[in-house]
């Protein structure tokens, strides 16, 4: 018998939508949870967490040690603004999407040195330092052979990059005058060209961790917040460290739209003013077999 805890992710404080979003799965799912940053207000479901966005596996961290004695056996951590298909209940969400009830699901997984990723991923990994001052985390993550280890067990590749690769990525901006990537791209040609801990990148959106795993999971989430890694360095890695039974969006039969704004100009109009805008109009006409649509501002939508 399962029981899972959706946990709903906030970037910021967006008091408002809490009562949307409950709409959104009330009767659906039996315990939500909204992971508010800096909350002060009186809704019992509504959890204050304190990080920065950018390092949002924190929340996670915090959350978990207000619920985890609730005997959940699944954690269901979704976006904002994000629309989950509203197909998908507590009862049939290993069925409908194909998810195992032994196995944890992430979007994507990759290697952290992806040249498409180099100017949000690689640049962070290279500048990334696991043993600051004044952060006891030495013993809290795994040794550096361990990890290395443990990730290349996993089919993932932590080769050391190489200048001529961020050379062409300088090219690569240069020619669109992306200069605030490019002048990222350039200070990373005269850096480390090697991480100080084994890192792998991926979305982290959504994410399904099971009971067994999320403690440590949750531990490993907390040291990496302390230390200012990215959460889409850090929460792929906390759970690729954990267990290797993941699964990924690519190995599910489901489709979904990650980030809309990344769609050609035309995609974006076409979906949007197939809906209206409307968000009663997308849960009726919501394509079948979708998992999710992402982003859905709560607030442009009526």
């Amino acid at each position: 018998m399962t029981k899972i805890a959706l946990l709903v992710v906030y970037n910021h404080r967006y008091d408002k939508n809490v009562e949307r979003i409950e709409q959104l799965y009330k009767g659906k799912f039996s315990y939500i949870y909204h992971l508010m940053p800096f909350y002060d207000g009186n809704v019992d479901n509504v959890i204050p967490v304190y990080a920065s966005s950018f390092h949002f596996q924190s929340y996670i961290a915090q959350a978990y040690q207000h619920i985890k004695k609730n005997g959940f056996t699944h954690y269901f951590m979704v976006a904002d603004d994000m629309i989950i298909n509203p197909a998908i209940n507590e009862n049939n969400l290993f069925s409908f999407t194909g998810i195992r009830e032994d196995q944890c699901f992430i979007t994507n997984l990759r290697n952290v040195l992806n040249k498409k990723d180099f100017w949000n991923y690689m640049f962070e990994a290279y500048k990334y330092n696991p043993y600051p001052k004044g952060t006891e985390i030495r013993n809290i993550l795994p040794q550096y052979s361990d990890a290395k280890e443990k990730l290349l067990s996993q089919g993932f590749s932590l080769s050391d990059s190489d200048t001529i690769t961020m050379v062409r990525s300088v090219l690569f901006f240069a020619k669109r005058k992306r200069l605030r990537v490019m002048k990222k791209a350039i200070k990373a040609i005269f850096g480390p060209k090697k991480t100080r801990y084994p890192l792998i990148a991926g979305w982290s959106d959504i994410v399904l961790v099971t009971d067994s795993v999320m403690p440590q999971f949750c531990t490993y989430c907390g040291a990496f917040g302390a230390t200012n890694l990215f959460v889409e360095i850090a929460l792929p890695t906390a759970l690729a460290l954990c267990t290797n039974q993941i699964t990924t969006g690519n190995k599910l039969s489901l489709k979904y739209i990650r980030l809309l704004y990344q769609l050609p100009e035309k995609e974006q109009q076409d979906f949007y003013n197939k809906y209206e805008y409307s968000l009663s109009k997308l849960i009726q006409e919501y394509p079948q077999d979708f998992f999710f649509i992402h982003p859905i501002k709560l607030s442009q939508w009526k």
